[in-house]
């Protein structure tokens, strides 16, 4: 009888060997694939958010709810109480609540076991497209569990072909740096590498609020850079704070003020709606108080 262990190589061999069909057949199809090859090769069957090839995988976990073999995603389409965020390199996957929370659990549950086993999962996106006629069509990306939130129930998906590192720090355990010149260069635009999980590393410290009101909705919530990009600001989470859109412009262009003494609000425009006298968070963290410092005399001296 196989031991544990050999089972475990043995599905990495079979989703090593998969990936490599599933590449195939992107390339040969232009970069996608149809829900007859995903479920004739067991990579996604059926309709849930989370599919796990019970069957399969139950002897890998030491419960009964198996291990995930691919969670899927359709961009701007909701997935239980908050959507998911994908970005170029990562997926912030929101577990969805349904009305079968044994069922919620098992997927929970079954895609920390991959977390734990080092396994790959497949990532089946669903693009909708209106133009030349209006279809879906569906890419498969391979990623890998590399944390969880128990609070948030959201996990942090990378993607590659090899198992990549974490490149922020998601805790409290490593020393400060307020600026990180590595890379050797600013970063101007937008989609930046690391956006998604300095994200979920802010997500997973604060909770979803913004930092001076009362919004929770994600898709109204920035993770803002303190010490921005721009300056070399690192990704550290404690350099970030959760802010909606108008009080991260607001924050961006010194219109309010975080006191590094007190942790006071100010600010010098009416009709803000702070609603805030203090920095606050749904965690009770807050970030580092150097990067605070930072902030509050670059913002004296553009005053």
């Amino acid at each position: 009888m196989a031991t544990k262990k050999e089972i475990i190589n043995q599905e990495m061999k079979m989703r090593t060997t998969l990936w490599k069909k599933v590449n195939d057949f992107q390339n040969f199809e232009g970069n996608v694939v149809n829900k007859e090859f995903l479920e004739k090769n067991r990579v996604a069957v059926g309709e849930r958010g989370i599919y796990r090839d019970k069957e399969r995988t139950e002897f890998i976990s030491s419960d009964s709810y198996g291990v995930t073999v691919a969670v899927r995603h359709t961009p701007g389409k909701y997935n239980g109480k908050y959507p998911n965020e994908l970005s170029e390199d990562s997926l912030l996957y929101h577990c969805p609540a349904t009305r079968q929370p044994s069922h919620d659990r098992g997927d929970i549950n079954a895609t920390k076991t991959c977390m734990e086993f080092k396994l790959p999962i497949f990532i089946v996106i669903t693009y909708e497209i209106t133009k030349p006629k209006k279809t879906k069509i569906k890419k498969v990306k391979l990623g890998w569990v590399m944390d969880f939130d128990d609070i948030g129930k959201m996990f942090l998906i990378k993607f590659g072909e090899e198992k990549p590192s974490l490149d922020v720090n998601l805790g409290e355990d490593t020393a400060f740096k307020l600026k990180d010149r590595t890379k050797g260069k600013k970063y101007l635009t937008t989609s930046r590498p690391n956006q998604g999980e300095f994200r979920y590393a802010l997500i997973k410290n604060y909770g979803l609020k913004c930092a001076v009101c009362s919004i929770e909705l994600p898709e109204l919530l920035h993770a803002s850079h303190i010490c921005e990009k721009n300056e070399f600001g690192s990704d550290d989470w404690r350099n970030g704070i959760l802010l909606c859109r108008n009080h991260h412009a607001a924050f961006d262009n010194n219109f309010l003020r975080i006191n590094p003494n007190n942790f006071k609000i100010t600010s010098n425009v009416k009709n803000l709606k702070i609603e805030e006298n203090q920095l606050t968070t749904k965690k009770g963290k807050r970030p580092h108080i150097r990067a605070l410092k930072w902030k509050w005399q670059k913002s004296k001296k553009n005053k």
